[in-house]
């Protein structure tokens, strides 16, 4: 049985050790409760330590009971805010729907010099939401941004870059930045993959698809996915029975493309048939 991670704003013990007050947030599940907590976490002290106070943060900002707007007044008038609590909020505005409220959050962080200094997983966030709001001029700002503060080589910076200029077919900046990329993930390796099957460049996407020392069912599911979206449904089939060959498990993306597959096939054989 799986153990169930604790929530963003439960403060570990060592935390709750120094301040106290914390302890309720362990237990808090709406808005007027925290709203007491944070009262007495102002009262206590509590709140001027950054550590204890990115615990309070995270509950308005994550919590489905929570409030992002209360959230962006606390970060903005907190005195000392870091990068840490200013990524708590790019989180959670980069996991909504419409992430152009991220841009504008980062946008006004830098402005307001609440983000002195933005680290690898500021850029990362940024990067993330500009490709979902398809906004290149934005991700190339970042990109620009991430080079001046020497943040270019980090893995997860490199991977957003790969996937934005994937996404709008700049199919030759994104393998820029992924042949520089030296810490490569499994995330690196199925971003570049999209992205060649997005443009069609299927030679170049089974490339990399044969290049992987281990490949997990993302890796199968986005391959047999773009050799269906591209009609090359044999060449899928061949691979969903290749994987089954080496004992992988498919995922639901994977069934759903086999029927299309089987589908397909068999109207072509029914076809071939009728015009014998």
């Amino acid at each position: 049985m799986a153990v169930l991670s604790p929530p963003p704003w439960a403060p570990p013990h060592e935390l709750v050790s120094r301040h106290p007050a914390l302890h309720h947030l362990l237990f808090c599940n709406s808005m007027s409760h925290f709203l007491q907590i944070h009262a007495l976490s102002i009262t206590t002290g509590s709140a001027s330590d950054n550590l204890a106070a990115a615990r309070i943060l995270s509950f308005p900002a994550l919590s489905p009971a929570g409030s992002l707007p209360y959230a962006r007044r606390l970060f903005l008038t907190t005195h000392k805010a870091d990068a840490f609590m200013a990524n708590i909020l790019l989180r959670a505005y980069a996991s909504l729907p419409n992430t152009n409220p991220a841009l504008s959050f980062f946008v006004e962080s830098l402005e307001s010099s609440h983000l002195h200094h933005p680290d690898a997983t500021t850029l990362a966030l940024a990067l993330k939401a500009s490709a979902d709001a398809g906004d290149l001029s934005f991700g190339k700002m970042v990109h620009a941004m991430a080079l001046k503060l020497a943040q270019a080589s980090d893995v997860s910076v490199q991977n957003f870059l790969v996937r934005i200029y994937a996404s709008f077919r700049l199919i030759e900046s994104a393998k820029l930045v992924f042949d520089s990329i030296s810490n490569f993930n499994d995330a690196s390796r199925n971003i570049m993959l999209g992205g060649y099957l997005k443009c069609g460049l299927l030679d170049d996407a089974r490339q990399v698809f044969d290049d992987m020392p281990v490949k997990g069912v993302m890796s199968w599911s986005v391959m047999i996915n773009g050799l269906v979206q591209n009609n090359r449904f044999r060449e899928a089939l061949e691979l969903f029975n290749m994987m089954l060959m080496e004992k992988m498990e498919p995922n639901e993306s994977i069934y759903v493309n086999v029927f299309s597959i089987c589908a397909h096939l068999g109207a072509l054989e029914q076809g071939r048939k009728r015009t014998q």
